[in-house]
């Protein structure tokens, strides 16, 4: 599935009507965006055209150049004289990688030209200009990768957990571009621009990536929407804690395909473990997004970026002091569980890097037409597979579970805390709707506006150290 320019409309106004999961849907809204999305959808196909006009012009010019005033002698051992339009950034490096990326999230090298990949477009294949006296079997278009178009792709792989029986490396492939190059100072138009960037994304379907935990390799082919899931199994060799997994292109690629090297962190845990965890919702629980507002809720999304985008004060500290327990000694135990779409998955870890937040696994809806996507609308059903599965994969942790009053995080907990009454040991609600804390929705559930008032509940109870 190839996320255009057309589909960018549809998938921003279907963020106005679901704000990140704050509401529901306006069928007859979205029903009156299909006559845009078509022009749109024509907009591009012309611009295929045009380019496709252009590059047969340039084909035209270089193969039929100017004849001088004062003409070269021919030679009988005249040679090919080839122009390579597009070659790899460090042509010394293996095929499979370009570059390597560290351990945390990175940002990339910026650029605001619009690429064509951008614009979904598919150009011609580099060009090679012959000598007039080359023969047409000498014009034959050369097979070694050195010489074709590498297309350029980009690798995410989202955060996740395991146990030590089993553990699971997902992400996504899509063509490469600046997306998480900002700086504070960015204005709010280049904030616009770069954010809508994530969401025409030309993904890179049916490529095969090479998947590494440790001294384990898996190699999988991505799904249509560029998706890619790696399971590994019996990791008791390994130590408990954080650990990187390292995706790279494989090299049963028959395509020309050029990535940097792609790493994401996942938590390794005994399902014997009994240690304090958090499972938390994103969107105005750690990161001020006014979703209770479409329209103050796309002004913070789309006009700002991970640098300028606010936190809660105050619930990174709390965050790392649960993790840190009341000795002081735990290791990282995270889990964010959100509906926002995964085009955001980078730059909202960038921002609990940048916030410092407790690294740890990020669920995010992977929103599609393609089979094993997320449904758009259905956000009860959507956490508490999520939060069900965090819960059966660690059967012996306990869990502090943290969420907001915009919509539907107190119904949601209480289900949860109904299904698995033994691991949930309290469950904290930011009030960014006013509400009464005493209302019938809370019930069995602390409502805060300032989260200090978590903080002193959870030294009264002994679960943190003093900070």
């Amino acid at each position: 599935m190839k996320r255009n320019a057309g589909s960018l409309l549809t998938l921003i106004f279907a963020l106005v009507l679901t704000s990140c999961g704050k509401t529901n849907p306006l069928t007859s809204a979205v029903q009156g965006s299909s006559d845009t999305v078509s022009q749109q959808r024509q907009q591009v196909e012309s611009l295929q055209r045009v380019v496709a006009d252009l590059n047969d012009s340039l084909a035209a010019l270089q193969n039929n150049p100017k004849i001088d005033s004062k003409p070269a002698q021919k030679s009988s051992e005249t040679l090919p004289v080839e122009t390579e339009l597009d070659m790899p950034l460090n042509p010394e490096e293996p095929d499979t990688l370009s570059a390597a990326a560290s351990f945390a999230p990175t940002e990339e090298s910026e650029t605001d030209a619009t690429t064509d990949s951008e614009l979904d477009l598919d150009l011609a294949e580099p060009l090679t200009v012959l000598d007039e006296t080359t023969s047409s079997q000498e014009r034959t278009p050369t097979t070694s990768r050195s010489k074709r178009k590498e297309k350029r792709l980009h690798i995410d792989v989202y955060d996740g957990y395991g146990s030590t029986s089993l553990l699971s490396v997902s992400g996504r492939l899509f063509a490469d571009r600046a997306l998480d190059a900002v700086e504070e100072k960015d204005s709010r138009f280049k904030n616009l621009v770069k954010t809508s960037r994530r969401f025409v994304l030309n993904e890179a379907e049916k490529v095969w990536v090479r998947v590494e935990l440790g001294q384990r390799v898996r190699e999988v082919q991505t799904s249509e929407d560029g998706a890619f899931e790696a399971v590994f199994e019996n990791l008791q060799d390994l130590p408990l804690g954080l650990h990187a997994a390292r995706v790279s292109l494989s090299s049963r690629n028959l395509k020309a395909y050029q990535a940097g090297l792609g790493t994401g962190n996942f938590i390794l845990h005994s399902p014997d473990s009994h240690r304090l965890g958090i499972i938390s919702d994103i969107d105005d629980t750690i990161l001020r997004t006014n979703a209770t507002s479409k329209v103050q809720m796309l002004k913070t999304i789309f006009l700002s970026n991970y640098k300028t985008q606010e936190p809660v004060i105050g619930m990174s500290d709390l965050f790392k002091a649960i993790h840190h327990g009341p000795e002081g000694d735990g290791y990282e135990a995270t889990h964010y569980v959100s509906s926002s779409p995964d085009n955001l998955y980078s730059r909202i870890n960038l921002f609990l890097d940048y916030r410092n937040f407790p690294q740890g696994s990020i669920d995010l809806k992977n929103i599609g037409l393609g089979k094993g996507t997320d449904s758009l609308f259905d956000h009860e059903h959507y956490k508490i597979g999520k939060i069900r599965k965090i819960l059966q994969t660690y059967p012996s942790r306990r869990y502090i579970l943290f969420g907001d009053s915009g919509e539907h995080d107190p119904e949601i907990y209480r289900q949860v805390v109904k299904e698995f009454p033994n691991q949930i040991v309290a469950v904290y609600i930011h009030n960014v709707t006013e509400d009464d804390p005493f209302a019938t929705r809370f019930q069995g559930q602390m409502l805060f506006s300032d989260p200090d008032k978590v903080k002193k509940d959870l030294l009264n109870r002994g679960l943190i150290h003093a900070y």
